[in-house]
């Protein structure tokens, strides 16, 4: 099984369509295809092979949140949204609401979150801007890797949290084979 997976595209129609163009058996999105649900468009690019977690300029409708799916036999822990900012998106949760959803997330592969855990490919500006109920997530739940977005500055970086890997893949994608 052959994943792409990217995430921050914030309504560049060219990035995706490159990233459709790739060979893939599914599409995964780690939010903020759109800026602040402008280019609701791009939605219908999008092929059916395709999991979306919304990112804090999406509202989480319809989007995989706070659940676990499996796809093709892998279990992926989906979470949606950032922390607050100062830029009041539509899709802005508090350190409390991450607790809740995490605490509900159990047996899965991979975790895919839009929000980075607290202190790994989270700092801007000088400030860690990463969830601590998402790294107690990681800690407590051990997937095999965790794969996040939101912050710019770190598309195409990989951390740990222990030993687990955490990748910020960018609006250009990786791959991940199983």
């Amino acid at each position: 099984m052959r994943f792409l997976i990217a995430t921050d595209i914030h309504g560049r129609k060219e990035l995706l369509r490159n990233l459709l163009s790739k060979k893939f058996d599914w599409l995964i999105l780690l939010g903020d295809l759109t800026n602040r649900m402008r280019e609701m468009e791009l939605f219908k690019l999008l092929p059916e092979n395709s999991l979306f977690i919304p990112g804090n300029n999406e509202k989480p409708e319809g989007f995989c949140h706070g659940k676990v799916v499996e796809v093709g036999g892998v279990k992926f822990a989906c979470i949606g949204g950032s922390l607050p900012t100062p830029f009041s998106t539509p899709f802005e949760v508090t350190e409390e609401e991450y607790a809740r959803i995490c605490f509900k997330l159990k047996n899965f592969d991979f975790l895919v979150s839009h929000c980075p855990p607290y202190g790994v490919l989270d700092e801007v500006g000088g400030m860690k801007i990463g969830s601590k109920a998402i790294r107690e997530l990681v800690e407590r739940e051990r997937p095999r890797a965790v794969f996040s977005g939101h912050v710019h500055e770190y598309a195409g970086c990989m951390g740990f949290v222990g030993r687990i890997p955490v990748i910020n893949p960018g609006p250009y994608g990786i791959f991940l084979e199983i």
